[in-house]
């Protein structure tokens, strides 16, 4: 490998080019996100700079993202356990959108990426690479799961950019079919309501005819049954709504094919309730 100090003035080349909340380069790093996500780490070695440090959590506890020195990258993802790669078993890089993000390293994925825009990932990947160039031996990540991944213009190109998983998409269909239930079922009660109302006035009307008070009570019995009806009606057509529901939340906490932000997404709720469940 050349001089770290080459790799060390590539990467600092990118940080003009990078803008994101969550990338910091090495004056803008931190100090106490740094420290809480190096204390899963052994210590850095001696005269080894943090150049690069991603916070990858909506709260900004640093808890997992990664983090690149001239030698080594390390690396914490939400539910496993910390790793580090050196540099020189870097071969190549890509990228995934979706849900999750993926930044791939010899065609396994291996940072999560979750919280980062896709601009960033395409440039922060693009300097992986350019430093990367720098170094002839290179070795493969020991223990890493070789299965070849999508490169992320092919799966751009499938699924469109930021674009759910299948699994998602699915679930998301079927919380609408719910949620349109729910709201029917409202809506029924309401016409309910509304048709016996007009009834309950046609009745005050026809006090004054021939039929007299017979009329009156007539319509206000006939307005009391077909609201009752219309609201017991939609009543059990919300109760499906909510029923289904209820079943897709129990069917999407117990998939095995999402990850905790997925389920955030099917769900329809924000992915800091994720990150707060996985903590």
């Amino acid at each position: 490998m050349k001089d770290t100090d080459e790799i060390q003035k590539i990467i600092l080349n990118f940080q003009g080019r990078i803008e994101d909340g969550c990338i910091f380069f090495q004056d803008n790093i931190p100090p106490e996100q740094l420290s809480h996500f190096l204390s899963r780490f052994d210590k850095l070695e001696k005269g080894e700079t943090p150049l690069v440090f991603i916070d990858n959590t909506s709260s900004g506890s640093a808890k997992d993202g990664a983090l690149l020195t001239e030698r080594r990258i390390y690396i914490k993802n939400p539910s496993q356990s910390p790793r580090v790669i050196p540099w020189k078993a870097v071969n190549s890089s890509s990228f995934i959108m979706g849900s999750p993000r993926w930044l791939i390293i010899n065609e396994a994925k291996v940072l999560r990426m979750d919280f980062i825009e896709r601009s960033s990932l395409s440039v922060f990947t693009e300097m992986i690479n350019e430093t990367i160039g720098l170094i002839p031996h290179k070795n493969p990540i020991q223990g890493e799961n070789k299965t070849p991944v999508p490169t992320a213009e092919g799966a751009l190109s499938r699924r469109g950019v930021g674009s759910m998983s299948p699994v998602v998409n699915r679930y998301q269909d079927a919380y609408r079919v719910g949620t349109a239930l729910v709201g029917l079922g409202n809506t029924i009660k309401v016409v309910g309501v509304v048709l016996a109302g007009i009834i309950v006035l046609g009745s005050l009307s026809a006090g004054n005819s021939l039929f007299g008070g017979g009329a009156v009570l007539a319509l206000t019995f006939l307005a009391a049954i077909v609201g009752g009806l219309f609201w017991v009606c939609g009543v059990i057509v919300a109760a499906q709504g909510q029923i289904l529901q209820a079943t897709l939340d129990n069917a999407v906490a117990s998939s095995h094919f999402l990850t905790n932000p997925e389920r955030a997404d099917a769900m329809g709720l924000p992915r800091s309730v994720a990150d707060r469940s996985g903590a």
